[in-house]
């Protein structure tokens, strides 16, 4: 965030909180979009924690289940790429309705010529 804005809406008046909901989070939102979509993933892949922590079959998340499915059904191919193709669906979804904000968190950095 440049400095310039913070300056500008002080010298107009504006209050810390309506510099903050006004200026800074709306120029915010790429960024956020972004770090949002790839803590989703992280965290919906997260397998050694999980594997280690979660000792029940019933509180198993989705990378232990499919693993476990994997295990259970090794010859069954078409049933394990099901299983499989489900547990991206969710990821895809976050990812599709994120995908304008990620995109322009990408490029926000970039050198514009």
């Amino acid at each position: 965030m440049p400095a310039e804005l913070d300056e500008s809406a002080m010298l107009d008046g504006a209050p810390n909180r309506r510099l903050f909901f006004q200026i800074i989070l709306p120029l915010s939102k790429p960024a956020l979009a972004a770090l949002f979509i790839l803590d989703f993933v992280a965290t919906w892949n997260e397998f050694g924690i999980a594997l280690v922590l979660l000792q029940r079959q019933e509180s198993w998340t989705i990378p232990l289940a499919v693993q476990g499915f994997q295990s259970q059904f090794t010859t069954s191919y078409g049933p394990i790429n099901a299983f499989t193709l489900m547990s991206v669906i969710p990821v895809l979804v976050v990812y599709l309705m994120f995908q304008r904000y990620f995109v322009q968190g990408a490029f926000a950095g970039a050198v514009k010529g």
